[in-house]
């Protein structure tokens, strides 16, 4: 698969995960990828990215992991501590 196959595959992953969990909460949604769709994610996409944010009311970051390859992903929430 392509590079930008892969990210809009993660994007709607993302989405999905969103529309799947519905609580309103200060949680971070971090989505760990390859370099290359990490890249093509946040200068391709970075609309994107914010409008699920914006409606769905949670952070979303995307990080780059090495030891993931093209094709792999990780998909977790992590909670924020607020003082």
């Amino acid at each position: 698969m392509s590079v930008e196959a892969l990210a809009l595959a993660d994007l709607r992953i993302i989405s999905a995960h969103l529309a799947g969990s519905r609580k309103e909460n200060s949680e971070q949604l971090v989505l760990e990828a390859s370099s290359q769709v990490v890249s093509y994610l946040l200068n391709r996409k970075r609309l994107e990215l914010y409008n699920l944010e914006k409606n769905f009311g949670v952070e979303i970051s995307v990080e780059v992991n090495p030891d993931l390859g093209l094709e792999e992903h990780k998909l977790y929430s992590r909670t924020t501590e607020t003082s």
